[in-house]
């Protein structure tokens, strides 16, 4: 009957163990996902900011050669205009 307890009180302990074991590793995996999932999320928002900065540097481009065309438009009317007064 004492070696009966004995090796009751062996598997209980080991069970414990175990669950612990268990308990560990599924916190652990919980936490490596979470990075995971941060990690992905930071490089989701840098990826929108870079194609953010892209499209502002870009329509600043279209509005800067927009302006130019205006420039020139407007050059060549004067000049236009120019060469009527002096004919």
């Amino acid at each position: 009957q004492l070696i009966q307890k004995i090796k009751e009180a062996e598997a209980s302990k080991e069970a414990a163990r175990l669950a612990s074991d268990q308990a560990a590793y599924t916190s652990i995996k919980a936490a490596e996902a979470s990075k995971q999932s941060a990690e992905l999320r930071a490089q989701e928002i840098l990826t929108l900011a870079d194609a953010r900065q892209e499209s502002a540097t870009k329509d600043a481009a279209a509005e800067k050669s927009l302006a130019e065309g205006k420039t020139a438009t407007s050059a060549a009317v004067g000049l236009g205009e120019a060469q009527v007064s002096l004919a």
